[in-house]
């Protein structure tokens, strides 16, 4: 891809990402959460990850995409989370599907094109499968490290989102920590955790 037409994907990939978001939070906050609607968002995501491919011809685009859409995800659940005492804008769990869409869909729309890529006009493949695995590395890390050491702390919010937060306190009160804010043995609650279902 040519340095001078970068900057105009850089823009408009910056207006989809921002049109995106929009077009998916301002249905959820007017309409009841329904199936045929995040079915929508699932569509709408990958024909704009197939058209934004068609015009630049390169996997990083897509990449780019994806990462200003799930960045601005995690901006508007933080907010969200934060209003949560007053007026939350959505249910907690819709957050967590709509991140789940924004990242899933254009990285399968990605697979499956690199897949049936015949002839190989779309290039950086593994630039994007690099740089999706370590955006997703890097959110699972975090949000397991809080997990684990501050699980009473963060049991309130995940209960908010909607997560089962019962069999992790129940694992957390079983476990010998150190103290009730934190958990200074790693891996111990994910291990109690596991015995406990087991």
């Amino acid at each position: 891809m040519r340095k001078r037409s970068f900057g105009h994907f850089m823009i408009t990939i910056i207006f989809l990402s921002i049109a995106t978001i929009l077009g998916e939070f301002l249905p959820l906050i007017y309409l009841d959460s329904r199936p045929w609607i995040y079915v929508l968002f699932t569509i709408l995501i990958a024909l704009l990850s197939h058209i934004i491919l068609q015009v630049s011809y390169d996997y990083e685009v897509v990449f780019i995409y994806l990462f200003l859409t799930c960045l601005l995800n995690v901006i508007l659940m933080i907010t969200n989370a934060m209003l949560s005492d007053t007026a939350p804008i959505l249910e907690a769990q819709e957050d967590w599907y709509l991140l789940l869409i924004n990242f899933l869909v254009p990285c399968i729309y990605a697979w499956l094109r690199n897949f049936f890529d015949a002839n190989g006009s779309i290039v950086h493949y593994r630039e994007f499968f690099r740089n999706s695995s370590i955006l997703f590395l890097l959110c699972y890390i975090v949000y397991f490290l809080c997990l684990e050491f501050f699980t009473p702390t963060l049991t309130s919010a995940l209960a908010d989102y909607g997560f089962p937060v019962e069999p992790l306190l129940q694992a957390y009160q079983e476990s010998d920590a150190l103290s009730n804010s934190a958990n200074f043995i790693p891996f111990y609650t994910a291990a109690t955790y596991i015995e406990n279902y087991i």
